[in-house]
């Protein structure tokens, strides 16, 4: 085992430690979900139920127009990896290219990490509202056992290309005590097939209860019906279907 997978390996354990830590933190603030009620624990439907997915008119229903020049409350945190080295990347890349598509598809660079780990809610809240997508994908990880909609932000915004998005959901089925392993593994199968080459490296990692060979076939059927669910929310939005963006791997 090479180094880079090594700490591919630790990376996939540091996060699922990350969302149960950014999750306590939640709770200490007192988040209340938007649903109303007593806030249930995020379900494991998203490999079983007939419609985990939103349709594509909810999709279209929730574009609310975005507030205008909104301050992001992180302005010392670089939002690009541009003049960051490849040495301190949390996502291991190896060249120019992988860092702008690690950038395009929603994943944080050093600064982001640190700095949104320990954030409280507002302030994530109001970054995402800044445009920033790890904040959004953060916080909606944080908040999906009290808020019954955070697993549909997560999904909708892997639809617009968010990959980080899908790999903190798949992280939170695999790693967290309500999660499901199967709806784990299938979400980073479609984080791989929408564009995320490294994502097989680290699934077995990520999913903490040891899977069977029929988990696996069935996490794997579920993979294609998401993937193309989620193709679907997209080609209803946009009218047409997106350009596959494949991450490239050893390109210095």
């Amino acid at each position: 085992m090479n180094q880079k997978t090594v700490g591919l390996g630790v990376l996939a354990i540091a996060i699922v430690v990350g969302l149960v830590w950014m999750q306590r933190i939640g709770k200490d603030e007192g988040v209340e979900a938007n649903s109303g009620n007593a806030a249930p624990t995020v379900s494991s439907d998203v490999s079983h139920s007939t419609d985990p997915i939103p349709s594509s008119k909810a999709v279209l229903s929730n574009d609310a127009p975005k507030k205008k020049s909104v301050r992001h409350p992180f302005p010392e945190v670089p939002r690009t990896r541009e003049g960051l080295s490849f040495k301190d990347d949390p996502s291991f890349a190896e060249s120019k290219a992988e860092q702008q598509w690690l950038d395009r598809h929603g994943y944080p660079n050093e600064k982001q990490w640190e700095a949104y780990m320990l954030a409280p809610d507002a302030l994530l809240k109001q970054a995402a509202e800044a445009g920033d997508m790890a904040a959004q994908a953060m916080l909606d990880a944080r908040l999906l056992p009290v808020d019954r909609q955070a697993q549909q932000r997560l999904i909708e915004a892997g639809a617009e290309g968010n990959l980080f998005a899908l790999s903190m959901l798949a992280s939170y089925q695999g790693g967290s005590s309500g999660g499901d392993p199967v709806a784990a593994y299938a979400l980073s199968r479609v984080t791989e097939m929408r564009g995320d080459t490294r994502a097989g490296i680290t699934r077995d990692l990520m999913i903490t209860k040891p899977l069977s060979n029929e988990q696996r076939m069935l996490g794997e059927a579920e993979a294609l019906r998401l993937n193309e669910a989620i193709e679907k929310i997209y080609i209803a939005k946009h009218g047409v279907a997106p350009s596959l963006d494949k991450r490239p791997i050893g390109f210095k």
